[in-house]
């Protein structure tokens, strides 16, 4: 009998619609996902389950796999299985939600939110990941060890692998030690600067902007970090 509860949903309808397919490839088709981010959940959901679940080339479910694919697929299916599915997306009151997001996200987006939600739900267990890169968010996404992630920009190589939900829209915005009024764009050129790495894609993205309207900023320092940025500001 397979415990549910100590795997993860999501790899079992990975799971099912592998086993009803004729190739990964077509399992990422069905699925919206890339073949790699296909194949990695299936081993992942191996190394859970301990057994083989799949030959490759070609594609067929083991002996095993097909026992599996049965009982899982018969859970699906069974009402008392739906039950658990609809409890573990709606019971938030004492659930536990995992969640990566950028430290400067963190800073002056997301600390507003988690602080209503636990005013909201005060049992709710909150995990937060700030790590900086959103490569090694996005990995952690795929490899289940995060719910979800909100992130300023997703690498293009990852544009396939996940699905993308905007939140919230924002222009470039610069942090200053004071007020400052800007009535002309090229007045930008009256400050000095503090600004990522010149092959950052945020950067770039700027830099490509600026151009169009002849713009050239006094850059004094480059920094890897927006809180270091904020506070060398």
């Amino acid at each position: 009998m397979i415990d549910v509860n100590s795997i993860n949903l999501n790899l079992l309808r990975f799971f099912i619609v592998t086993a009803e397919s004729t190739s990964i490839a077509e399992a990422g088709e069905k699925l919206g996902y890339s073949h790699s981010t296909v194949s990695a959940n299936i081993s992942t959901l191996e190394k859970q389950f301990g057994v083989k679940l799949f030959a490759r080339k070609p594609l067929k479910l083991t002996d095993v796999g097909k026992e599996i694919y049965e009982t899982v697929k018969r859970g699906f299916m069974d009402i008392d299985f739906a039950m658990l599915i609809a409890d573990s997306k709606n019971d938030i009151e004492c659930g536990n939600l995992s969640i990566g997001c950028p430290s400067h996200i963190v800073e002056f987006y997301l600390m507003e939110r988690i602080a209503e939600a636990t005013k909201d739900y005060p049992n709710l267990k909150i995990n937060l990941d700030t790590s900086y890169e959103c490569e090694n968010l996005i990995e952690a996404v795929k490899e289940n060890k995060i719910d979800f992630a909100v992130l300023d920009r997703i690498p293009s190589q990852y544009e396939k692998d996940i699905e993308v939900k905007e939140i919230k829209r924002s222009d470039y915005i610069f942090v200053a030690n004071e007020k400052i009024t800007i009535n002309d764009i090229k007045e930008l050129e009256n400050y000095k600067y503090v600004l990522a790495g010149e092959q950052r894609s945020n950067t770039i993205k700027l830099s490509k902007i600026l151009k169009q309207y002849d713009v050239e900023l006094d850059v004094r320092l480059r920094c890897r970090t927006n809180r270091a940025k904020n506070k060398c500001s």
